[in-house]
């Protein structure tokens, strides 16, 4: 819940793709886009506790749309390329991505493998909602060819954005409507960049009811407090949706409002301006639910463990694979999360917060070298012991 709930990442993206479109929203103040992402959760909250046939249809529209966006992206690329145009920087450059540098550990490519990982975030997010899977095979194929479906996406898109946008401006939360304005011409890329805003409004309902699942059953199983077991008349669970909303609400508040007001030589150091603002706090609360969840996959692991070494007989009756293959994936998985975990920390996504030494600049304020891992360690460490604290406070009204 900490996490996606209150991580405001879609919501930013929301609001950097509704700029690229609209110039003028794309200048607000920091603080005003703060308000816009409350404004935005609160939306997404009322769609969320609607009847869930109705929200589904919607997020289905949307998906398809998603789609084609990203088909859309691929063929700017192409078009690009048949235009007799160079590619912007040379996709298949694979000693670009080493991950030693000639004086050192080259930190953009080891935090790399914690990016990568934040691509995946969320695909096991439907199984949230497992109790109300029909057919068995369902989990199984979704998550074959989910994971499948987006690491295709993420490849392609990536692939359009190199070959079309120079990499001074890859980076950019926009570049991938930029390469399709590039490519096919700037109405395409308006048209992506509106589809794009779409999507990430709707992924934030999508968190918001799946999520409201989790809060659900810890209130009926007394992990938290009863009232968020509530149902409206549609069986939503509002309230754990509500509680989700004011926890976004707030941290938006803090990190869009008070950080930038509390930061110091705001008004004479103008560097910093509303866009590479939104790009700041989307990388880091980006990264820290990448810590989070990193975390949260390794208890995974070890449940499989527990429960094979627990639950034999009920593990035998319903097995799908060896358990030498839950061993083998427990591990690797668990390995692999602690070491996401150690590179999303080790270096900045953005070069907005520098890894080199010295001093780098947020919201206007000088700050000093390994601010990125202070950020990001910190929003999760706190997003935890949050987590920790309403289970005790569920455990308590339940005794």
């Amino acid at each position: 819940m900490a996490g996606r709930a209150g991580d405001g990442g879609d919501r930013t993206l929301t609001i950097s793709f509704l700029g690229y479109v609209f110039p003028a929203l794309g200048q607000v103040s920091v603080p005003a886009q703060g308000g816009l992402i409350v404004v935005i959760l609160l939306l997404a909250a009322v769609l969320a506790v609607l009847r869930f046939r109705l929200t589904q249809n919607v997020v289905n529209v949307v998906f398809l749309a998603y789609g084609l966006a990203i088909l859309l992206m691929f063929a700017a690329g192409i078009a690009h390329l048949a235009q007799g145009h160079p590619a912007a920087t040379d996709p298949w450059d694979f000693a670009a991505w080493s991950p030693s540098a000639e004086h050192g550990l080259n930190f953009a490519s080891w935090s790399f493998f914690g990016l990568a990982v934040l691509a995946l975030l969320g695909v096991e997010v439907p199984l949230n909602m497992g109790v109300e899977i029909r057919q068995e095979r369902a989990v199984t194929r979704y998550l074959l060819w989910g994971s499948l479906a987006v690491m295709v996406a993420y490849l392609v898109a990536t692939w359009g954005v190199m070959v079309s946008v120079p990499a001074g401006e890859a980076a950019d939360i926009t570049a991938v409507a930029r390469a399709v304005g590039i490519g096919l011409g700037d109405w395409a890329g308006k048209l992506v960049a509106l589809v794009l805003a779409a999507m990430f409004f709707i992924i934030t309902v999508v968190y918001d009811y799946s999520f409201a699942r989790l809060i659900f059953v810890s209130g009926l199983d007394r992990r938290l407090p009863k009232a968020v077991s509530h149902v409206n008349a549609q069986k939503v669970p509002d309230v754990a949706v509500w509680i989700q909303t004011v926890l976004a609400g707030v941290f938006t508040v803090v990190a869009f409002v008070v950080a930038p007001f509390a930061a110091t030589n705001t008004a004479t150091n103008a560097a910093t301006g509303p866009a590479d603002a939104q790009t700041e706090v989307y990388s880091v609360l980006q990264a820290a639910v990448t810590v989070i969840w990193c975390l949260s996959i390794v208890v995974l692991f070890v449940d499989v463990l527990i429960i094979l070494r627990r639950y034999r007989d009920q593990f035998e009756a319903r097995r799908l694979a060896s358990p030498a293959v839950f061993w083998v994936a427990s591990v690797v998985g668990a390995l692999a999360s602690l070491v996401g975990v150690v590179a999303t920390l080790s270096g900045s996504w953005t070069p907005l917060i520098s890894n080199d030494a010295g001093k780098v600049t947020v919201f206007g304020a000088e700050i000093a070298y390994g601010m990125w891992f202070w950020l990001v360690g910190g929003i999760a460490l706190a997003s935890l012991l949050v987590g920790a604290l309403l289970y005790l406070a569920g455990r308590r009204a339940s005794a």
